[in-house]
């Protein structure tokens, strides 16, 4: 385990003696009597994690509330230890941002630290989340370190329903991978996204259903409910979830029960439910659209991702990254990489990845600011501005260019793939939706969502 620092605010010598020899088995230790001494101390470094006494002088002022929200502030989690159990201070030191509140009652004896203490201690070894950060989910970004952070602590320490919330492409599903191998489940990771199901769909597919239950259902079929059992489900989009069913799935998570589609069997089923949505769920409960109910059960811990945009640092680094997966290499010039760091990539990671898919069909490898595209260099939306062109007919140069390194063919492929990826963005992979948005047959919708899926698991 990696050497970790801890600090120790507390005014009696006793418990804070305790303390630092109990935490001195874990890491270096810095301790203080006062607050005006733990404020000089977290001027000079950032521990690890802190242990806060609230009342530190006669006066019942409860200064300690002040380091439990510098701590908050500073992404430094906090554990409070007090002599003071009455419910108002309890809340005020979880409003302020402690993580954990216990009484010096607890500690009768000094027996030793509580076991879910000790183990939020060994969740703080940075040495497989920073592998995530570098190789999974690529971020520099210090404020999303520390959800991620204390997500995985949580994950540790607690049995809870996960809610992931954040804008489309921004790597939810990345979270929720991660998730699953944190759990140790036995069973599998079981992935749907819900806007991909028709909804008179949706139910069969999540509880399964007998032969004969509906027209067309012609067999038995094993459900995701079924198929998560032991394991791990993750239903992305969970805003797309009609009412009806919002109801029915919220009795499974109360009593660990279902029964499939036309059959009065009840099965027992078992598994960590993370959900997800870019949807802002407070306003579908407001127009009717989403239950209440539901919303709490499946809430548990919440943890939302930013937008592209608000950790910029990022945005070189995955497309390095990106790029780095296929053969050819490509180098961008210094004011190049200025204007794509600048760009608010309104399609987050999920853009960028399609980005970097584009600049290697670019008949050029060194990338200057002319060869990106105008709405980038411009900073624009391009769903709401488009660019303008300065040519006539429908081939720009690029074009031609695509077409004389590849053949004309090749182009057409791409021309399909980026329709497909930009009607997905607008309104999910919806069949029915995209097919009449594209003017296109299901049967070639199912070609290109195959060929599209390909592509992006070679950049993966």
């Amino acid at each position: 385990m990696s050497r970790l620092q801890f600090l120790v605010v507390e005014d009696e010598s006793l418990i804070r003696k305790f303390l630092v020899n109990e935490l001195a088995n874990f890491g270096r230790v810095f301790e203080a009597e006062s607050e005006e001494k733990a404020n000089q101390i977290l001027e000079n470094i950032k521990p690890d994690m802190a242990f806060l006494d609230l009342n530190l002088t006669d006066t019942n002022k409860f200064e300690g509330l002040n380091l439990v929200q510098k701590c908050s502030e500073n992404n430094i989690p906090s554990v409070v230890l007090t002599g003071h159990e009455e419910q108002v201070i309890v809340d005020e030191a979880y409003k302020r941002g402690a993580h954990h509140f216990y009484s010096k009652g607890d500690l009768a004896g000094l027996g030793g630290l509580d076991s879910s203490i000790k183990n939020f201690i060994k969740s703080l070894d940075s040495k497989p989340l920073e592998k995530f950060f570098e190789k999974e989910f690529i971020t520099k970004n210090e404020v999303l370190k520390s959800k991620i952070k204390l997500l995985e602590t949580q994950v540790l320490n607690f049995k809870q329903n996960i809610l992931i919330t954040g804008p489309s492409g921004s790597g939810k599903t990345k979270i929720a991978e991660y998730v699953h191998t944190l759990s140790k489940s036995k069973g599998e990771l079981v992935s749907k996204n819900l806007t991909e199901i028709s909804e008179n769909l949706i139910e069969s597919e999540l509880f399964g259903h007998v032969k004969g239950a509906f027209t067309g259902a012609n067999e038995d079929k094993v459900g995701l409910l079924e198929k998560a059992n032991c394991g791990t489900l993750f239903l992305d989009e969970v805003g797309a979830l009609p009412k009806a069913i919002q109801q029915k799935l919220l009795k499974v998570i109360e009593e660990k029960t279902f029964s499939p589609v036309g059959s009065n069997i009840v099965k027992k089923v078992e598994f960590n439910l993370i959900s997800a949505t870019c949807e802002n769920l407070f306003e579908k409960i407001e127009n009717g659209e989403f239950r209440l109910d539901f919303y709490f059960r499946i809430k548990g811990i919440e943890v939302e991702l930013p937008a592209l945009a608000e950790r910029r640092e990022d945005i070189l680094p995955l497309l390095t990254h990106f790029l780095a997966q296929n053969k050819k290499k490509i180098s961008i010039s210094d004011d190049a990489k200025k204007v794509l760091q600048n760009y608010d990539w309104y399609g987050n990671v999920r853009e960028l990845i399609a980005f970097s898919n584009e600049l290697l069909s670019y008949s050029k490898g060194y990338i200057e600011v002319s060869d990106l595209p105008i709405y980038i260099q411009n900073n624009t939306n391009p769903l709401e501005k488009k660019e303008v062109a300065s040519y006539s007919g429908y081939l720009s140069p690029k074009m031609w260019e695509h077409i004389e390194e590849h053949g004309m063919l090749d182009l057409i492929k791409k021309i399909e793939q980026e329709a497909f990826a930009e009607s997905e963005r607008r309104i999910g992979r919806k069949v029915n939706a995209i097919s009449k948005m594209l003017n296109i047959s299901k049967t070639m919708y199912y070609r290109i969502e195959e060929e599209y899926d390909s592509s992006k698991r070679i950049l993966q």
